[in-house]
């Protein structure tokens, strides 16, 4: 069941990489964004704290740790966000290839159905020819 869930999930990719690579870069970028946010908004808050304790102690070894552990909780939350958005955009090509109905869609994401991105089935061909392939080695 796996091997053939992942080949299944390798042709869906081959058959609309535009859209995966379309998708994937807008993932990263709102990834990016959001490491950043909670890298400078953890330091921010770290500096404040910092200054009200103690106005004396110099910043720089205490900053330093604040934002090396704010980017190590950062990426692990955002890296979650990441997969969850992947296995979103899986779904939403999946159910456009098998032309699910809307009533199968939860209501929060039926909007997204709607949004024009190029026809599903452009690597029809990568699957074909490696089905023909598996035929020829048989």
């Amino acid at each position: 069941p796996f091997c053939e869930s992942a080949k299944a999930s390798f042709y869906l990719l081959a058959r609309n990489p535009l859209n995966f690579a379309l998708l994937s870069m807008f993932g990263n970028l709102l990834r990016w964004i959001g490491v950043s946010f909670i890298v400078v908004a953890s330091a921010l808050v770290g500096f404040l704290c910092l200054n009200l304790m103690d106005p004396q102690t110099p910043p720089v070894a205490p900053m330093a740790a604040f934002v090396l552990l704010a980017y190590m909780v950062g990426s692990a939350f955002m890296n979650v966000f990441g997969l969850a958005a992947d296995t979103i955009l899986h779904c939403l090509l999946a159910s456009k290839e098998m032309g699910l109905s809307d009533e199968r869609l939860p209501k929060q994401l039926r909007s997204l159905r709607e949004v024009r991105l190029p026809a599903a089935g452009q690597g029809r061909a990568v699957e074909d020819a490696a089905q023909s392939q598996g035929e020829n080695h048989e």
